[in-house]
């Protein structure tokens, strides 16, 4: 497996009571290569329920998770990292991963976010260390969607929930080394039906080693804008006609817009409003960087 995953993500999407989970993370960079997980018990896509794209993985709890093996590339605790997704619960139950990077035997050497059947998110670092923890009140529910944020700037750990910072935390060093990635349960284990994984769904699964993609409040991607937070970017789910961009502003409330987003990775950019403006300071010329998907045609915004 190579150690090529500065960036992966997975949208979840296929077909009913399928067993494929695409990494579309090479074609979003335009280069490096797909990571194929290991889908452990009855794990698979299905159009009963998504957020978008018409599916989404489902994970009933009993040993449903997403594997990989050990690799240096798992290694996030370098500096920045961030890592996103949808989730859904058809129960909330506690102690629950969402995602764990490390093996679940490990008291010292792995992360992992869980849910509490008090309806808070909890991102523990080093194991079970009594310093290496941080949980917020997120008033978590079971038949509702929500998008989670796990941050870190390197020295600094913020959990997100639909957009908001409900909690931060200094991070320091961890041993954590070449640690194989779980999601939908806790950690990795010889027996992924003792994962204590999540009962539900996940969606747009993303990890961006070495980028703390959001450093304030932001609203996910998504159809539905929250006023009360910074402006950030609409969905990824439709396909507007020509004309629909003119007066959009990405902040919502106008027309749903099909974005091709800043790329994060690219050039060191200083990104705003959902990364789709970047500050180029006092350069006058031209400046080029990437988008997250690759165009042919469409509409598109130009910014002074």
């Amino acid at each position: 497996m190579a150690s090529d995953l500065g960036y992966w993500a997975y949208p979840m999407d296929g077909a009913n009571n399928g067993t494929t989970f695409t990494d579309e993370s090479a074609t979003i960079k335009g280069s490096g290569s797909a990571k194929t997980p290991t889908v452990n018990g009855n794990t698979k896509t299905s159009t009963a329920l998504s957020k978008y794209y018409g599916s989404s993985g489902l994970f009933d709890g009993t040993g449903d998770c997403l594997t990989y093996a050990s690799d240096a590339g798992f290694q996030i605790w370098s500096g920045a990292f961030t890592v996103e997704c949808w989730f859904y619960l058809n129960s909330l139950v506690d102690s629950r991963g969402i995602f764990g990077f490390g093996n679940r035997a490990s008291t010292t050497t792995r992360c992992f976010l869980i849910t509490r059947s008090s309806g808070n998110l909890q991102f523990d670092w080093d194991g079970w260390s009594a310093d290496g923890s941080l949980s917020v009140s997120a008033g978590l529910s079971a038949g509702k969607w929500y998008h989670c944020a796990v941050v870190s700037t390197g020295s600094t750990v913020t959990i997100y929930v639909n957009g908001t910072a409900l909690g931060s935390s200094s991070i320091g060093s961890s041993s954590q080394s070449n640690a194989p990635l779980s999601i939908g349960a806790q950690g990795a284990s010889a027996n992924p039906a003792t994962n204590d994984g999540i009962n539900g769904y996940l969606q747009d699964f993303r990890v961006y080693k070495g980028v703390a993609k959001y450093t304030g409040n932001f609203n996910p991607p998504d159809a539905t804008q929250n006023s009360a937070i910074a402006p950030g970017c609409d969905s990824l789910c439709d396909s507007p006609t020509n004309g629909d961009t003119a007066n959009d502003t990405g902040l919502g409330g106008e027309v749903p817009g099909n974005y091709c987003t800043l790329n994060p990775l690219a050039n060191g950019l200083n990104l705003t409003n959902g990364n789709l403006d970047f500050d180029i300071g006092a350069r006058v010329d031209w400046k080029t960087t990437t988008g997250t998907y690759y165009l042919s045609s469409g509409n598109y915004r130009d910014w002074e």
